[in-house]
């Protein structure tokens, strides 16, 4: 029999939860260490494919993810930027009987809310406002803030962009892209979009335009009466890892 390790994960992210998750499962003692005070409700829409929603289902979260409403009637539009003509469409059944699991989208913070809650049931430990300021490679050992040190058998990094921990083994917390890209979400009153029947059919399903360096979303059917649409595109505005930074509208309308 395996050896019980207790783990520290540092980030409560859903990286960081879906591993304590799989690590709870194989019984280990887990701890989660989240830097906010509580799970933060930022970023836009999620696809979850079945290559993902196979693991959820594996770890017994189908019923607690459909419950939530994140498995989504209605197809999956690919359209033209200029007019919004439909070059292709995808029903989810048909990636559910291509790959034998189903296809959901969702809001990111309902995800990470539901892992959260699922981690916290089956034993995991989530301390908020536990901020990681440094390791020890040696022992190991995570220091937090006024000089806190918590021990552990393994510690696994899952603290976001600018990583406490990948710049304790590396020297390096910065995580470097080549994307030019940026990304713009906006939030809608659905009620006010499905007012207008010309309007009304794309809050049914998930929609994307495609146009010379931008893309378009539009989905969040999970987001009560808003409704959420992203915009990526060639934008200056703004930092790596920086999610707060309110976006120009002049540029975007440029765009």
């Amino acid at each position: 029999m395996a050896p019980q390790l207790n783990i520290i994960i540092v980030g409560g992210g859903i990286a960081g939860l879906s591993t304590a998750i799989a690590l709870r499962h194989s019984g280990h003692t887990v701890t989660v260490l989240e830097r906010h005070s509580s799970p933060q409700a930022l970023g836009g829409p999620i696809g979850l494919t079945p290559n993902a929603t196979r693991v959820l289902i594996e770890y017994g979260l189908r019923e607690v993810m459909e419950e939530a409403h994140v498995a989504v009637e209605g197809e999956i539009h690919f359209r033209r930027w200029a007019n919004g003509e439909v070059l292709d469409s995808m029903r989810r059944d048909e990636l559910t009987e291509a790959y034998g699991f189903p296809a959901w989208s969702c809001s990111r913070f309902k995800v990470q809310e539901i892992l959260a809650n699922v981690a916290n049931k089956r034993g995991v430990k989530i301390i908020f406002g536990a901020q990681v300021f440094g390791i020890d490679l040696e022992k190991p050992a995570v220091f937090l803030k006024h000089g806190t040190e918590m021990d552990a058998d393994m510690i696994v990094g899952a603290d976001g962009i600018r990583s406490v921990i990948r710049g304790a083994v590396t020297g390096n917390t910065e995580f470097k892209t080549s994307t030019p890209y940026g990304s713009y979400n906006v939030d809608f009153p659905r009620s006010l979009l499905q007012s207008d029947p010309e309007v009304e059919p794309l809050t049914r399903g998930d929609n994307f335009w495609f146009g010379p360096q931008i893309v378009v979303a539009i989905n969040m059917p999970d987001y009560g009466d808003n409704l959420n649409v992203a915009f990526g595109t060639v934008s200056d505005d703004g930092r790596e890892g920086d999610w707060h930074t309110h976006g120009d509208l002049e540029k975007l309308k440029a765009s």
